[in-house]
């Protein structure tokens, strides 16, 4: 009995040294690049990974206890070299496992992404959120920069109001429009010159769904935020001044109010809500 507890001893140190030497010999195992991952999917991301590696660790872990039954005379130098080619050769296969098979030539990839596409886009469609989200997330998976996926994912956490991770999807969408931007300077009507960005249209889009979300969180001053910046992009954007317009009369900042309608009115003079701003504004 005695000796049977020794054995379980050295069995366990074996085992923590094998641990320390794994992790050190082999770091990438322990850790995974999720930095164009949505944050809300980052811990869920690392979770599956460690349930994984605990899962495989486990069934090696069941052969090892089963020898502690073996008499302690078995334990050898050769049983702990064994120990470590097991080990290596399990890292070895996992590691060829998460490389995949070949890789998609360019042809093969957008094929591929354009039939994720559809099927998570029918999916959601057909009220089967939870299947899309999933296709959106592998289709990430294989293209980190998709914007289209993060949209679509965007579009099923609010359709779920799950939208705390709305909001991190469409705020990293934001960060990868960004990056696409390039400074340049344009004219208006009057030949005056102003400074903007190649992408002002689709930034500013993004900044209206980003603000849209921080209102449904009731966070109005990030909402606000987000209108305004998105006014500064396309000033002459009829929706970008009645959304900004509509945030001046709830505040009751009258002046700021009239200049933006007096805006809406000289671009969209048809707009069938002026005579509504107006008695707000009156009322207000």
């Amino acid at each position: 009995m005695f000796l049977n507890i020794i054995f379980i001893a050295v069995i366990v140190l074996c085992l923590g040294v094998i641990i320390f030497i794994y992790l050190r010999k082999f770091p990438r195992a322990r850790t995974l690049d999720v930095k164009t991952v949505p944050a809300a999917r980052r811990a869920e991301v690392r979770d599956r990974i460690l349930l994984e590696r605990i899962k495989r660790n486990s069934e090696w872990g069941k052969s090892i206890v089963g020898k502690g039954l073996a008499p302690v005379a078995k334990v050898s130098k050769l049983v702990v070299k064994k120990l470590f080619s097991k080990i290596y050769d399990l890292e070895e296969k996992y590691k060829k496992e998460a490389a995949g098979q070949n890789p998609l030539k360019r042809g093969q990839l957008k094929n591929k992404m354009t039939q994720l596409l559809a099927d998570a886009q029918k999916s959601f469609k057909d009220g089967k959120y939870q299947d899309a989200e999933k296709v959106y997330i592998e289709i990430i998976s294989l293209d980190p920069k998709n914007i289209e996926a993060y949209e679509g994912l965007n579009d099923v956490y609010l359709e779920i109001k799950e939208y705390a991770q709305a909001l991190q999807t469409a705020e990293f969408i934001l960060k990868l429009v960004s990056r696409q931007s390039t400074p340049i300077t344009k004219f208006d009507d009057k030949g005056k010159s102003f400074s903007t960005v190649s992408n002002a249209h689709e930034l500013a889009d993004v900044y209206c769904d980003v603000g849209y979300i921080h209102g449904l969180l009731n966070q109005q001053d990030q909402m606000s935020d987000c209108y305004f910046k998105a006014l500064e992009l396309e000033p002459n954007n009829p929706r970008n001044i009645s959304l900004m317009l509509e945030i001046y009369i709830r505040q009751g900042r009258k002046s700021h109010a009239l200049d933006l309608l007096a805006d809406l009115e000289r671009v969209n003079p048809e707009n069938q809500r002026l005579k509504e701003f107006r008695d707000q504004i009156t009322n207000s």
